[in-house]
């Protein structure tokens, strides 16, 4: 039988045809490094924005729905290239189930680079409790919890976890993602985020108090623990913390020493908000940091509020 051969264009195209395949059948991302700009089809409109920056959908050789994310560039801040590279050089050494994961990078016509990562069909944790009310929440918060402790085993603090930084998969699994505002273990000072800031309308709901008041505070794997905290209230309540008070009346209520309500409604007891729930919530949010749980303690208490509530841990 002659040998086929694929020259020119069509090699390019086959190949790019079969990398989708691969990517479609084993459900596996390896970071590919830096992306060539034919590789990937973008859509014009940005999908959402962000205090700084942009994610738009698009499509990894013809077949493979992605994210790309970018510094909305009329607002790019000085420096803002090398926060861009930090947040990849963190990204890029993650892989675990419970982590969205970085494919890689490529600079398109437009001149702008972005970063490339599977797109997440269900939004974030919250819109998809929208529309999916009946889920498993403690479940999603325990496969979250994972993600986290990983990264703080790795030595990498998250930053910014709430609700919008939790996306979901196309199976039903919570992924943490947005890393600009991750940090390695060995940094020491609070920088500049391309994608996320704490100056951003919101982000103070899930703040540990150190954060706002302490000159010098750095964000560690506590200040994710009390994040976390919140989120358990966010994610059962299906509120934000402090939902009827505006940014900076939050502000002043968390430096006053206020904390959120315990919910007390029928929807949320039955979601697994119990007396238990209640003390894992208040001790993430402890007023000192280093009485706080570790990650993987959290992760033990929601796979025993599993087994309480009748579902098999994860």
């Amino acid at each position: 039988m002659p040998i086929k051969y694929v020259t020119g264009e069509s090699f390019v195209e086959h190949n790019m045809k079969l990398f989708a395949v691969l990517y479609l059948r084993s459900a596996i991302v390896p970071f590919a490094g830096e992306i060539r700009d034919y590789e990937v089809a973008k859509e014009v409109d940005p999908s959402d924005s962000g205090a700084f920056g942009e994610c738009h959908k698009g499509q990894l050789w013809g077949a493979y729905p992605v994210a790309l994310k970018c510094l909305r560039t009329k607002t790019s801040k000085p420096n803002s290239e090398k926060y861009f590279l930090r947040e990849v050089h963190v990204w890029k050494r993650l892989r675990h189930r419970y982590i969205l994961p970085l494919i890689g990078i490529c600079t398109l016509a437009d001149g702008i680079t972005y970063m490339i990562s599977p797109w997440m069909q269900h939004g974030n944790i919250m819109s998809y409790l929208e529309n999916y009310q009946d889920v498993d929440r403690v479940q999603l918060l325990a496969q979250a919890a994972a993600g986290l402790e990983y990264l703080h085993a790795g030595s990498v603090v998250h930053g910014d976890v709430r609700g919008p930084n939790i996306l979901i998969s196309e199976s039903g699994d919570a992924c943490v993602a947005d890393f600009g505002l991750s940090m390695l273990g060995e940094q020491t000072q609070p920088e500049y985020s391309l994608s996320s800031s704490f100056h951003k309308a919101g982000n103070v709901r899930w703040m540990a108090l150190e954060l706002l008041v302490v000159e010098g505070s750095v964000r560690v794997t506590n200040t994710d623990v009390f994040s976390f905290g919140r989120l358990i209230l966010e994610v059962l309540s299906g509120e934000k913390p402090f939902p009827n008070l505006g940014r900076h009346q939050v502000v002043f209520a968390i430096v006053r020493g206020d904390t959120p309500e315990r919910p007390t409604d029928e929807r949320a007891i039955a979601r697994g908000f119990d007396d238990n729930m209640w003390a894992l919530v208040r001790d993430c949010c402890h007023v000192e940091p280093d009485l706080r749980p570790t990650m993987s303690a959290v992760l033990s208490r929601l796979r025993a509020a599993r087994m309480t509530l009748g579902s098999p841990s994860s």
